[in-house]
């Protein structure tokens, strides 16, 4: 990577939050760096899963929750969230396989219903 040629410097402040400094790198700060480097961004991939649970979520703020996903017998894919999604609880990050992507104004979402996940 070339940082020597650019032009612009710039910040960017993470929470103190392990978590969510971990999310806010993934999500904004590496597609910046591709960017400003002059790399063709990597686009990640996205699929629709079912709530094999309720998920909970309050209204409000858009969240990256950490999930495990899977396929059933019939091959339908299946998210349930890895347990507690505090900020500070890396083991959601260690123990999941993707993020469940949770519209700003959703609340819950209750099992069967759809849910767009972003595998890692």
């Amino acid at each position: 990577m070339r940082l020597a040629n650019l032009n612009t410097l710039g910040f960017v402040g993470y929470s103190g939050n392990p978590v969510s400094s971990y999310v806010t790198f993934e999500q904004l700060v590496t597609p910046l760096i591709e960017k400003l480097t002059g790399q063709r961004p990597f686009t990640p991939a996205y699929f629709i899963a079912k709530a094999a649970e309720t998920i909970r979520k309050r209204p409000g703020r858009a969240d990256y929750q950490r999930g495990i996903f899977y396929r059933d017998d019939a091959g339908e894919l299946w998210v349930k969230a890895n347990g507690k999604q505090g900020s500070g609880i890396m083991s959601s990050i260690a123990n999941s396989n993707c993020y469940m992507l949770l519209p700003q104004d959703s609340g819950n979402i209750h099992q069967g219903q759809d849910v767009k996940i972003q595998p890692f």
